[in-house]
Order: structure tokens, then C-alpha cells, then sequence
């Protein structure tokens, strides 16, 4: 990987050393946190210290306890769906108790390692970020990072916290305004399952990545499950299959052997595949056909609430 001083290579320590905390500080600060929510939906602060604890203890409740209440259908795309998306404050609470949690933070970890370096992917776009914790964590990492989230609370959420920061994040609302054929990588982690239209989706975050421009993503197809009505069934035939992305000109080049996340780039068809590819191709499908169970049914996943739950953390330093 080169040499980080003389007579020094670089190691795995190395590069978790001057890398970034993967959670910034104010994210740990339980008034900070209580007052930009309470201030951004008009809710008082024991109310919002409350649906916090709520979300820690049982992961979802807020957005399933909103869902109920709106009468959708879940797991099922609609009009009403999207109102639902810019008019609920819930995905508020799912996303600091997300953000603090282990796993999340782990995933944060490997974007800097799939990306390899900012000047071998200078220029980044995130879509659907949320808060702004990946796009912001990227931006100290040395990336010229574009943070793209529809507008509504968790956008209002992410503008406060860049503010804290001296980076320079470009902070996109309207699709329309998103740069084509432009960006080095394109980041997309645990949105496609809410889409109503996966393959049109993936085809048009190709339209912005540069010739050899890479995707990492990671989509849990196979989460259909009470705490996650804003899943979308239909698009469970999608789980464990690279043809989504094949099919719209990304290539798989590597990524995790649990498919959190894997890497596709925007490459020619008769483009070179190495070996050290090849066998990671191998390994990725094969855990994929585990996967491609979720297809059918959501039981061999239902470890995974209960998993990511274990991992919370609270808002203390």
C-alpha cells in the first residue's frame, strides 16, 4: 500500500490511527442532541429524551409507532408513503441511535478502506446519508464530499452538524442538481430496499459516476420485518443478486463476504477481471445464496434485529 514514512509501511493500525473517530463528538452529547431535535420539530425536551430511549431499547419503534398511526399499509409503496417520508420526525430517533450504534460504525470504517485513498477517489456523492455522520466522517478522511438527502428533518439535522465543522461538504436537496458523469464514487447504504423502483434507481446513479466510477452499497432486501414497515416487499426478489447491478453496467470488484457493502464500478464489458476478483466474486455469491432466502422469507434473518439491537449505544461520552 506504500509507505507512510521512511522505513514504515503502512498497516491496517496505521491507517485506523490517522483516519477520523467514526462518530462525531456532539452525537455523544445527550443535551446537544435533545435540543437541535427538539428545536428542528417543535418538541419539548423530555419528550424527545424519551423517544430516544424508546429507539434504544427497541430499534424502529418511532417509525412503526408513526406508520401505524398514518394507517399504511406496510411493507407496501404508495403516494402516501412518500408523504409519509417528508412529513414524520421518527427516522430522527432511528438514525442517532443508528449512528451510535457499533455496527454502523464499523460499515463507516470500511468506506474509507474500500475507497482506498482521496486521491485515488477524490470525489464522493452520498445519497440518502441522513444525518450526514458518512459524509461528514469522509470529509475529514480528505474527500470532496457531495451529502445528498430529500429535504426534511434529517436533512435540517445534517446541515447543523456540518456547520460545527470547517469541511467543505456540498449539501444537495433537488436531485436535478446532482453533477452527471462527475463523481469518483457513489456511496448508497441502506436505501434501495425503500425504493419503488430499484433497477431505475441503480441506472441513474450510474448516469453520475465518471467512466471506471464505482458504487459501494449495501442493501438488506431481506429485512422485512415489524420494526421496518418502510421495507418494501416487492423488492425482496432482489435479495443476494448482483444481476440488479450488472444489468445497469456495474461490475462487481470486490466487497465483504456478508455483502456489507460491495463494490460495483462503472466499467466496459470485456474490461479485464483479475483472479483475487474472481475468488471474491465466488465467495460474495455464495453467501448471496443465503441471502436469496430472504427472497421468500424473512426467518432466516430474524437474528439480525435483535443483533443490531445488542450493538446500541447511548448518548454518553
Amino acid at each position: 500500500m506504500g509507505k507512510f514514512a521512511k522505513g514504515n509501511t503502512v498497516t491496517k493500525n496505521t491507517i485506523k490511527n490517522i483516519l477520523p473517530s467514526t462518530l462525531p463528538h456532539q452525537l455523544l452529547d445527550e443535551n446537544l442532541i435533545t435540543s437541535w431535535i427538539a428545536e428542528i420539530t417543535n418538541t419539548p425536551k423530555n419528550t424527545v429524551t424519551a423517544r430516544l430511549k424508546d429507539e434504544f431499547n427497541s430499534p424502529g419503534i418511532n417509525v412503526a409507532r408513526d406508520f401505524k398511526k398514518a394507517n399504511l399499509t406496510p411493507y407496501t409503496w404508495s403516494p402516501a408513503l412518500g408523504d409519509f417520508y417528508k412529513n414524520t420526525d421518527a427516522f430522527l430517533y432511528e438514525l442517532v441511535i443508528w449512528n451510535l450504534n457499533r455496527l454502523k460504525r464499523r460499515m463507516r470504517r470500511r468506506l474509507a478502506n474500500f475507497l482506498h485513498s482521496p486521491k485515488k477517489h477524490p470525489n464522493v456523492l452520498i445519497i440518502g446519508d441522513g444525518l450526514g455522520c458518512d459524509s461528514l466522517y469522509l470529509a475529514q478522511s480528505g474527500y470532496n464530499v457531495t451529502y445528498f438527502e430529500l429535504p426534511g428533518y434529517s436533512s435540517t439535522f445534517a446541515k447543523k452538524l456540518f456547520s460545527l465543522y470547517p469541511k467543505n461538504i456540498t449539501v444537495l436537496t433537488n436531485p436535478d442538481d446532482i453533477r452527471r458523469e462527475y463523481y469518483d464514487a457513489v456511496i448508497c447504504l441502506d436505501v434501495l430496499e425503500h425504493v419503488p423502483n430499484p433497477p431505475d434507481f441503480i441506472k441513474n446513479i450510474t448516469t453520475y459516476l465518471k467512466q471506471n466510477g464505482i458504487l459501494i452499497t449495501h442493501t438488506p432486501f431481506f429485512m422485512i420485518h415489524p420494526s421496518n414497515p418502510t421495507h418494501l416487499k416487492q423488492n425482496r426478489k432482489f435479495s443476494g443478486s448482483l444481476k440488479l447491478f450488472r444489468r445497469q453496467g456495474l461490475k462487481f470488484v470486490e466487497g465483504r463476504i456478508d455483502w456489507n457493502p460491495i463494490v460495483l464500478q462503472k466499467k466496459s464489458q470485456n474490461s479485464n477481471f483479475s483472479l483475487t476478483q474472481f475468488a471474491k466474486l465466488i465467495a460474495v455469491k455464495t453467501t448471496g445464496l443465503y441471502l436469496a432466502l430472504g427472497r421468500f422469507s424473512n426467518a432466516p434473518f430474524k437474528w439480525v434485529d435483535s443483533y443490531r439491537k445488542n450493538k446500541n449505544k447511548w448518548l454518553e461520552k
